[in-house]
C-alpha cells in the first residue's frame, strides 16, 4: 500500500473514530435527559416537574421576577410580593430566589409561553445548561470526548440530581462548572479567567442559595488545598507568584465588583437570618448524611430497586438522604484517589484533580453523622453554615469531584482498551442510575385548584384574604399564593423555607378574622375587605 493509500485510510479511520465517539457521546446526554424528562414528553409537557408545593413554589418565584422584569406595578416590590405572608416585608429572602437565571425563564415567556409551559422549558434548560458546563470543563482540562461526557452525565443526570426534581431550585448549577472552567484557564494568565471565574460565582449565588454557598465552601478548600501545594512545590509556588503579579490588578477589580454586586444579595438575606435566627444543629441532624446515604438510590431506579432502596426505611428524612451515583462512580474516585496518592506527578498539571478530590474527601468528613458529627462544631464557624438545614445536599456539590473521576476513569480506558471499553464503561455508569423520574403534577390540577379560588376572591370582592382548608398545609397555602398573583389580591398565606416571626397561620385548618386583624395590625395594615376562604 502506497503512502497515500495509507493516509486516506487513516484519515477514513479517524473519521468514523470521531463519529463513533460523537454518537457515544450524543447517545450519553439524551439518555440521561430522558431519565429525568421523558414523562414530561410522554405527557406532551401537560405535566410539570415537581409536587404540588415546592414545585409550584419556584414557578412563582420566576413568574415574580417576570412580571418585576415586566413593570407590572403590583410586582414592584421585588423582595416583598404582596402574594406571600402579606403583609411582611423581605420574604423572598427566605429562601432561593432563582434570580440568577430569571432572564432564560423571562425568554421563554416572552415568547408567549404561559407559566408552566415557561417553567417546563426553563427546567430542562437547566440540566441541560448543567451537562453541558461540566462537558466544556473536562474538555479544558485534556478529557477525552467520552469521558467529558460521562462527568457530564454524573454531573446532571445521576441520582442525587434526579431525586432533587421535586426541588427544582437546586437545579440551576451550571455556574459551579464554569467557575473551575474559568479557574483552570488562569495559566493562560488572561484576564478574561479572572473575570469569568468572579462571574460565575457571584451568578451561583443568585442562582440558588444552597448551590452558591456550596460553591464558597469548594472554593474555600480548593485556595487551602492550592497554599499547601505551593508551600511544598517550589515549582508550582513560583508559577501562582508569576500568575499573582501579572493578574493581581484584575483580580483586585473584578473580586471589588464581584463584592459590590453581591451587596443587594448580603444585605437582603441577612436580614432575613436577623429576623429568623440561624438553624439549630437539631433541624440539622435529620438531615445530615449518614454512611448508608451514599448506597441510597433514587425512588425511581430500574436496577436497584428490589436491592438498595431497602435501605430507605433506616434513614431519617430520606427523601433528603439520596447520594448514590452507583458504584462504579465511586469506584472510579478511590481509583483516581489511589493512583494520585502513589504517583508523584507535576502538580501544577493536575491541581485541579487534586482540589476537587479533596472537595470530595472533605466533605464526606464533615458532614458524615456516625453517633455525631463534625459539622455540629463547623456550622458554628462556617459563614453563612447556619442558614444549610439539609445538608446532604452537599451531594450535588460532590457531583462535581465525582463526574471529574468518571472522566479521568473514563479517560484513561480509551487511551489504553480503546472506544469499545470505554464504550460499556460509559453504558454500565449510565445504566447503574437508570430510571425515569416520575415526579410532577398536571398542569390541569393546578389550574382547576387555582381557578376555584379566584372565582371565591373576585364573588366577595375581596382586598386581602386568608385561605384554610383539611388538606396538606403546603396545598392549601400554594394554592393561595398562586390565586392571589393572578387576581393581585395580597394574602396573609404563606410558604418558604422559613417564616416570618410570630405568623399564626401554619397551619392553615382554621382560623377567625380576629387573628387575622391582629396580624394587619401589627403590621399597620388595612383591614377592611379581609376574607376567610375555606377550601
Amino acid at each position: 500500500m502506497s503512502i497515500t493509500q495509507s493516509a486516506w485510510v487513516a484519515a477514513v479511520q479517524k473519521r468514523w473514530f470521531r463519529r463513533a465517539e460523537s454518537t457515544v457521546v450524543a447517545v450519553i446526554f439524551v439518555t440521561g435527559l430522558w431519565f429525568l424528562f421523558g414523562q414530561l414528553a410522554i405527557a406532551r409537557f401537560r405535566v410539570v416537574p415537581g409536587d404540588l408545593g415546592d414545585g409550584r413554589w419556584n414557578a412563582i418565584l420566576l413568574e415574580h421576577g417576570f412580571r418585576f422584569l415586566r413593570g407590572d406595578a403590583w410586582h414592584r416590590a421585588l423582595w416583598s410580593p404582596n402574594w406571600s405572608f402579606y403583609p411582611h416585608e423581605n420574604v423572598l429572602a427566605y429562601s432561593d430566589n432563582l434570580l440568577g437565571t430569571l432572564p432564560l425563564y423571562a425568554i421563554f415567556r416572552a415568547l408567549h409561553c404561559n407559566e408552566m409551559a415557561a417553567y417546563d422549558a426553563w427546567a430542562v434548560a437547566m440540566a441541560i445548561g448543567n451537562f453541558l458546563a461540566m462537558y466544556a470543563f473536562l474538555r479544558a482540562v485534556d478529557q477525552s470526548r467520552i469521558g467529558a461526557a460521562l462527568g457530564g452525565f454524573v454531573f446532571a443526570f445521576s441520582m442525587p440530581r434526579g431525586e432533587q426534581l421535586n426541588h427544582l431550585q437546586l437545579f440551576p448549577h451550571c455556574f459551579t462548572p464554569l467557575c473551575f472552567y474559568f479557574l483552570t484557564r488562569l495559566r493562560t494568565l488572561r484576564p478574561s479567567a479572572v473575570w469569568g471565574a468572579v462571574a460565575c460565582a457571584v451568578l451561583q449565588l443568585y442562582a440558588g442559595i444552597y448551590l452558591g454557598w456550596f460553591l464558597g465552601l469548594a472554593l474555600g478548600i480548593c485556595a487551602t488545598v492550592t497554599l499547601v501545594m505551593a508551600l511544598a512545590s517550589r515549582q508550582f509556588r513560583n508559577g501562582i507568584l508569576f500568575g499573582l503579579r501579572r493578574l493581581w490588578v484584575h483580580s483586585v477589580v473584578a473580586m471589588v465588583a464581584g463584592a459590590v454586586s453581591l451587596l443587594p444579595l448580603v444585605i437582603h438575606y441577612a436580614r432575613a437570618q436577623a429576623e429568623v435566627g440561624p438553624r439549630s444543629f437539631s433541624e440539622m441532624v435529620g438531615m445530615l448524611p449518614r454512611p448508608l446515604s451514599y448506597f441510597l438510590p433514587a425512588d425511581y431506579t430500574w436496577l436497584y430497586r428490589t436491592s438498595l432502596l431497602k435501605i430507605k426505611p433506616t434513614l431519617p428524612v430520606s427523601h433528603e438522604q439520596v447520594m448514590f451515583t452507583g458504584f462504579l462512580v465511586l469506584l472510579c474516585a478511590v481509583a483516581e484517589l489511589l493512583v494520585h496518592a502513589r504517583r508523584q506527578r507535576p502538580i501544577a498539571e493536575h491541581w485541579w484533580q487534586y482540589s476537587l478530590l479533596s472537595v470530595w474527601i472533605i466533605t464526606v468528613i464533615a458532614t458524615l453523622w456516625i453517633d455525631g458529627s463534625l459539622w455540629q462544631y463547623l456550622y458554628r464557624i462556617l459563614p453563612g453554615a447556619g442558614g444549610i438545614r439539609a445538608v446532604a445536599r452537599i451531594a450535588l456539590l460532590q457531583l462535581l469531584p465525582l463526574g471529574a473521576a468518571a472522566a479521568w476513569a473514563a479517560t484513561w480506558v480509551q487511551k489504553r482498551l480503546g472506544l469499545a471499553v470505554v464504550t460499556v464503561l460509559a453504558a454500565l455508569v449510565v445504566l447503574e442510575n437508570s430510571g425515569t423520574a416520575n415526579y410532577h403534577f398536571t398542569v390541569s390540577e393546578h389550574s382547576s385548584r387555582v381557578h376555584r379560588i379566584e372565582t371565591e376572591l373576585l364573588a366577595e370582592n375581596c382586598r386581602t384574604f386568608l385561605l384554610v382548608g383539611a388538606e396538606d398545609p403546603y396545598k392549601i397555602h400554594m394554592d393561595a399564593l398562586w390565586a392571589s398573583l393572578e387576581t393581585q389580591t395580597p394574602t396573609l398565606n404563606g410558604f418558604s423555607g422559613n417564616i416570618p416571626p410570630e405568623w399564626p397561620f401554619e397551619t392553615p385548618r382554621t382560623a377567625r378574622l380576629l387573628r387575622m386583624r391582629s396580624w394587619l395590625g401589627r403590621h399597620n395594615a388595612n383591614t377592611e375587605g379581609l376574607c376567610l376562604l375555606r377550601h
